[in-house]
């Protein structure tokens, strides 16, 4: 029997975009209490708006497997690398998966000098950051399951951080540049329905998420109102 409709994307489509939503609104709302709490230490909004950029902010990207540049640093990607089905968990209807989430991340630093005196080295600002978005990352993802339960409309079903580990660090230990990256692995359960279970609303999970455009799928900005 041929599909009669518009298939739509897979739950972990939805879980990831949801994923990135919730780190992104965390990330904005420290960078919102530090702005406060910091005001009265610095001269200047200028100096503020530097020191928050250098050791708070970050960027995200759900779609991206090419190695960053050291001007889109820090990063995090996350993505789904692969999944287990559980025989007596499969039917004609829906699926269940545990899936392996990957939050991988990377920082950068460049060596800062003054007057030919070296301050702070490339590794050591690379490594502090590092230090701190991995604390950054790890008490966004994992202080309360709950957070992620309800910042995914509950499509995740199960939670569970699984490793962490060290991925990369710099290439050359000449470079004026240093560049790290970590990895969290967390294992997810997610229900995958087929097309005969094809009930629930991809428009309104977007929308009462409010998850932003540059997290959605690319194909959802067409077809959403179909699906």
């Amino acid at each position: 029997m041929a599909i009669q409709e518009i298939i739509r994307p897979m739950n972990k489509v939805l879980v990831r975009d949801a994923i990135c939503e919730m780190i992104a609104k965390e990330r904005d709302n420290q960078i919102e209490i530090y702005s406060s709490k910091l005001s009265s230490d610095f001269n200047e909004s200028e100096e503020l708006n530097y020191f928050i950029e250098q050791n708070v902010n970050f960027n995200i990207y759900p779609k991206r497997f090419r190695f960053p540049e050291i001007n889109e640093l820090p990063c995090v990607f996350v993505y789904f690398n692969e999944a287990k089905i559980p025989p007596e968990e499969q039917n004609l209807y829906e699926n269940f998966f545990n899936y392996n989430l990957q939050v991988e991340y990377y920082t950068g630093g460049i060596n800062e000098e003054d007057e030919d005196m070296l301050l702070y080295t490339a590794d050591e600002k690379a490594s502090d950051r590092f230090d701190y978005l991995t604390s950054q990352l790890y008490n966004i993802l994992f202080s309360e399951p709950s957070n992620v339960y309800n910042s995914t409309d509950n499509l995740v079903k199960k939670w569970e951080l699984s490793e962490w580990k060290r991925v990369f660090q710099s290439r050359d230990a000449n470079s004026s540049e240093s560049i790290l990256g970590g990895m969290f692995i967390v294992n997810v359960g997610i229900e995958e329905p087929t097309f005969y279970q094809n009930t629930f609303s991809i428009n309104e999970f977007y929308s009462k998420l409010k998850i932003r455009d540059e997290f959605c799928h690319q194909i959802l900005n067409v077809i959403q109102k179909e699906i």
